[in-house]
């Protein structure tokens, strides 16, 4: 009975601390932002229970305080109206869906643009212009979480980043987003 009354109080502990994470990445919005991001969640029946609620659900399911900082940075640009809603639920599942390791492969399709695969032997043979060939496997944990798409071509397969992708990589950072907060927690 020990045993699990200190797993549970650990696991307190760690959910505390991606609270405050979140807390903390919300610092730049105002009060009044806040406000209006939560009627306007509480208008739709997905969050008409408790935004908290969801909120404590999702910071539960996630790793680490790093997805509760990119989460907090998709509600702050949701609270500034830089986002609709769907892409709200979109962006904070593909946040917990994906495996913070695979970021630098997203980051690289910006960088270097789409990534081909064939596995042919003229394609093994022609000269490399990638800096960074990603894994196939991280690519397909991208595709997996919305934010890489596989598109098949005559000789290959061609990956790319979907809107969701651009919106995560480009316009929020959420890849560059920081393992831990400032201060410490």
């Amino acid at each position: 009975a020990r045993s699990a009354i200190s797993k549970r109080a650990l696991k307190d502990q760690l959910l505390l601390k991606k609270i405050q994470a979140f807390l903390y990445g919300m610092s730049g919005t105002t009060r009044e932002q806040r406000v209006n991001m939560i009627e306007r969640l509480t208008r739709e029946s997905h969050y008409a229970e408790s935004v908290g609620e969801h909120l404590v659900e999702h910071l539960d399911r996630i790793e680490g305080r790093r997805k509760a900082l990119m989460t907090a940075a998709v509600f702050s640009a949701f609270a500034r109206g830089e986002i609709e809603r769907l892409t709200l639920y979109r962006l904070t599942h593909a946040i917990a869906a994906v495996s913070l390791i695979n970021l630098r492969d997203a980051r690289n399709l910006v960088e270097e643009g789409p990534f081909f695969w064939a596995n042919t032997e003229e394609a093994k043979k022609a000269p490399r212009t990638r800096v960074h060939d990603p894994e196939i496997a991280a690519l397909q944990q991208l595709s997996a979480a919305g934010l890489v798409t596989v598109m098949s071509v005559w000789d290959g397969m061609r990956y790319v980043l979907t809107d969701l992708g651009l919106m995560f990589i480009e316009r929020l950072g959420l890849d560059l987003v920081p393992y831990k907060e400032s201060f410490n927690v």
